[in-house]
C-alpha cells in the first residue's frame, strides 16, 4: 500500500480512536507515525520522525499546563481574577488583558506559549467581571508585531 494513503488511512483512524476514546490525538499519531517508520524503513526513518518533533515546544506547553493545572487547582487563579475585578473598572479588563500578553509575550516565553497562557487568565477574570471571556482572550493573545 502507499505510504500517503496509509498515513491519511491513520491519521483518520487516530481522530476517531482520539473522539471515542477521549485520548490525545497528537501522541497517537506520533505512535502511528513511529509504526510507519518501521514498516517503511527505507522511506523514512525512527530518526527523522523524531527530528520533526518540536521537543522544546512540547516541553514548554507541557510546563504551562502543569503550572497552570497548579494555580487553579489551589485557587491562586479564582483569587487573581477577584482582585483584577476590584482593582479595574469592566470596561478596562480588555485593555488590561493586552498589556498582560504583551507583558508576557515580551518577558520570555514568546507568542505561542502565551496563546495557552492567556485564555488560562483571561477566562476567570471576564467571567468575574460579566465580560465575554472569548473576546477577552482574543485581546489578550493578539500581538502587534511578528514573531523573529
Amino acid at each position: 500500500m502507499n505510504l500517503g494513503l496509509l498515513s491519511l488511512i491513520l491519521l483518520i483512524a487516530a481522530i476517531i480512536i482520539g473522539f471515542t476514546r477521549n485520548v490525545n490525538v497528537g501522541i497517537l499519531c506520533i505512535g502511528f507515525s513511529m509504526i510507519l517508520s518501521i514498516i517503511y524503513n527505507d522511506t523514512i526513518t525512527a530518526s527523522q520522525v523524531v527530528s520533526g518533533f518540536g521537543t522544546s515546544l512540547f516541553v514548554q506547553m507541557v510546563g504551562v499546563t502543569y503550572l497552570f493545572s497548579i494555580i487553579q487547582d489551589n485557587g491562586t487563579l479564582e483569587l487573581m481574577a477577584r482582585k483584577l475585578v476590584n482593582l479595574v473598572p469592566a470596561r478596562a479588563i480588555p485593555i488590561v488583558m493586552f498589556l498582560i500578553g504583551m507583558a508576557l509575550s515580551a518577558a520570555g516565553p514568546g507568542s505561542i506559549p502565551c496563546l495557552a497562557i492567556i485564555p488560562v487568565i483571561a477566562i476567570p477574570i471576564s467571567l468575574s467581571a460579566g465580560i465575554n471571556p472569548i473576546m477577552v482572550s482574543i485581546i489578550g493573545d493578539w500581538t502587534p508585531w511578528p514573531d523573529e
